[in-house]
């Protein structure tokens, strides 16, 4: 489900402004992850390198310990493309299926330095 959550501002329920979008996928998925966030207008975003902390996998043959690594993507788009970008990349990735990868988001209260080109070609 694509529901998006809510939260009180001036005495009325109404969504954030913005959302937090995280994306854990395996490593070298991260240009994907934006080409895919590209063809439905979110754009910029955050690429970390992280490691598997799960339960460690053992190689059969030489019963060597292998922590996948990861690569996280942090950025954050207008509530109004919120819920599109989850169902799409949702899509793109598979994440339905089992270890193909985590989409979680959190709602922006505030947030500075984030600039993003006006319909007159400015930024806001």
């Amino acid at each position: 489900s694509s529901q998006l959550q809510f939260q009180q501002r001036n005495g009325k329920y109404q969504p954030p402004l913005s959302w937090a979008i995280f994306v854990i996928a395996d490593h070298g998925k991260s240009r994907d992850i934006m080409d895919y966030c590209n063809e439905i207008g979110v754009n910029g975003g955050t690429i970390l390198k992280g490691k598997g902390a799960g339960r460690p996998s053992k190689d059969s043959a030489f019963n060597l310990e292998i922590k996948p690594e990861k690569d996280i993507v942090m950025l954050v788009t207008e509530s109004s493309k919120a819920g599109v970008l989850k169902s799409h990349l949702e899509e793109k990735l598979e994440l339905k299926k089992a270890g193909t990868g985590v989409l979680f988001s959190l709602p922006v209260s505030m947030a500075t330095g984030i600039y993003r080109e006006s319909k007159e070609g400015t930024n806001e």
